[in-house]
């Protein structure tokens, strides 16, 4: 079989595509030589001492451009990993994690640090006093334009003896600066409870009392087992009764009520960040206030924002791929067939008109749902409640917004 020049052109496309990416992957990147990131295990003593734990350290430096993960990675990405395997004298180590930033890319958001971070980390040995021989394996995530795993083994001796300061003890201390202080006195996060707004979107809000006016870098991480994201947060202060509320949108679908059942399960962890103070602890999950106003911009805001322009892009899309040489005979091969229908059995269209109908009553259903004013949590179609199965999501809040215009027309 001879091939078109146009295969032929396609076929050594693909495989220089193959063949240099293994390439771009293993060799430079802008420039940049790998690996990106370079790591260091160090102690701010020079000897073990006879304290119950040992300080050490772990230095990661980033080159221009890349970032590591927080604990909490965000949107994506993964966290780094400590492996203290091979080590001798190490019963348990205790890595302390210092603030971390946001980074936010197309309303994605990213947790974690850029250039430098250094780890401190609290051993505690199987024998005070004895020489340690540390092992220790790091693997990261890194990310800049694109996202290299790398993996790192270190290896650090501390002798017997004498506490005494190293030279490295400067930069522990300014390590040790950059952990969050946990909340104590009148400091508190005192509760924390899910919001919505006419858009349907789901919030978190947080109350921390004690607190100062933010300012405009300030932000807050939260962090709960059932592994919800959330995105920074708008903040109000009462300066009469020093109150700071914080509400955060929640990055995900589920309905008001599953998140709910999640949160209401296991604490609530909070890291408040505002320039170079830090603070953590956690908050109570409470029940919404009854007092709580839904917000968030008319019906008719919203409508006024859709962006018709991409249904018709989208439309124009659809008829292009359609005019396809591999979907136009499709086309017309359905077209034949309908019209052979003509004078026979006609079950199949009372089939498709069964079908579209139950499409159209689960449609009016979502719309109730949607367009419930109380809440997703709350309604009902014809007297009956409406299980939660039944609803499909609706992520775009325009999408929403015209569901509620409809609802108000049938």
């Amino acid at each position: 079989m001879r091939l078109s020049p146009f295969m032929a052109f396609l076929g050594l496309l693909s495989l220089f595509l193959l063949s240099a990416a293994p390439a771009q992957a293993e060799g430079d990147y802008k420039g940049q030589k790998p690996p990106y990131t370079h790591i260091r295990l160090f102690s701010p003593a020079t000897a073990t001492g006879d304290a119950e734990t040992v300080a050490v350290a772990v230095q990661v430096v980033m080159q221009e451009g890349w970032k590591i993960y927080w604990r909490t990675p965000g949107d994506s990405g993964l966290p780094p990993t400590f492996d203290w395997a091979g080590s001798d004298n190490l019963k348990t180590a205790d890595i302390k994690w210092p603030a971390p930033h946001r980074f936010t890319i197309y309303d994605i958001d990213n947790i974690g640090y850029k250039d430098s971070v250094v780890f401190p980390i609290e051993i505690t040995p199987e024998t005070v006093g004895a020489a340690q021989h540390l092992k220790l394996k790091v693997d990261l995530l890194v990310c800049s334009d694109i996202c290299v795993p790398e993996t790192h083994e270190v290896t650090f001796n501390l002798p017997a003896g004498t506490f005494s300061a190293s030279d490295d003890m400067p930069l522990y201390a300014a390590a040790l600066d950059t952990l969050p202080e946990p909340a104590a006195g009148t400091v508190l996060f005192e509760k924390a409870w899910l919001d919505f707004d006419s858009s349907n979107r789901n919030f978190l809000v947080v109350e921390m009392t004690g607190a100062k006016p933010p300012g405009a870098d300030a932000d807050l991480f939260i962090e709960h087992a059932s592994g919800i994201v959330f995105g920074k947060p708008e903040m109000s202060y009462n300066d009469k009764t020093n109150r700071l509320t914080l509400r955060a949108q929640a990055h995900t679908t589920e309905p008001l009520e599953v998140l709910t059942e999640k949160l209401s399960k296991g604490e609530i962890a909070v890291t408040f960040i505002d320039g170079t103070h830090a603070i953590d602890g956690t908050a109570l999950y409470a029940p919404r206030p009854t007092t709580a106003t839904v917000t968030g911009p008319s019906m008719t805001a919203q409508i006024s924002e859709f962006q018709w322009s991409i249904l018709l892009f989208a439309l124009l899309g659809g008829l292009i791929l359609n005019l396809m040489p591999c979907v136009l005979p499709v086309l017309s091969l359905k077209v034949l067939s309908v019209v052979s229908h003509g004078g026979k059995d006609n079950r199949d269209f009372q089939k498709l008109h069964g079908i579209s109908g139950r499409y159209y009553l689960f449609f009016l259903v979502d719309c109730r749902r949607i367009g419930c004013p109380e809440g997703c949590g709350r309604d009902d179609w014809l007297g009956h409640p409406v299980p939660a199965s039944w609803v499909f999501d609706f992520p775009d809040r325009h999408l929403v917004a015209l569901c509620r215009q409809y609802v108000g027309r049938v």
